[in-house]
């Protein structure tokens, strides 16, 4: 018979800007440790190309699996539909922003329309292929 826990699992999230995450805490009810972490890395809102998006996995009882519940149901990030609202909550989270350690390098995208709108003949071989 499989035995059922309950973890607070503490998450990196993203949606707050380049190079920056949000710490958030959610419990989660898991066989072991590490099924917790899988869950709350398929989570949204989390950071899921970041390797180190779960920074914490912790078993806790039942009573502080219903408070942890109560905080994330007044956690205004886990309820922002747009990015319009949590602009209005900024000054709430604005304390749980945190800096990446490594700051990662972006390339400039530059737009493909001069590509698909240019005058030259398609070969007939990339129309057959």
């Amino acid at each position: 018979m499989k035995t059922t826990n309950l973890y607070l699992v503490t998450l990196k999230g993203g949606h707050v800007g380049r190079n920056n995450f949000i710490v958030f805490t959610y419990p989660i009810y898991a066989e072991s440790g590490k099924e917790a972490a899988r869950i709350g890395r398929a989570l949204p809102r989390v950071k899921h190309d970041a390797k180190d998006a779960v920074l914490d996995v912790k078993q806790i009882n039942l009573k502080d699996y219903i408070l942890a519940k109560l905080q994330c149901d007044r956690d205004p990030y886990l309820h922002c539909i747009n990015r319009q609202e949590q602009a209005a909550y900024m000054d709430e989270l604005s304390h749980r922003i945190y800096r990446n350690a490594e700051v990662k390098k972006y390339k400039k995208r530059h737009s493909l329309r001069s590509v698909w709108n240019c005058d030259r003949a398609i070969p007939e071989e990339m129309l057959l292929s």
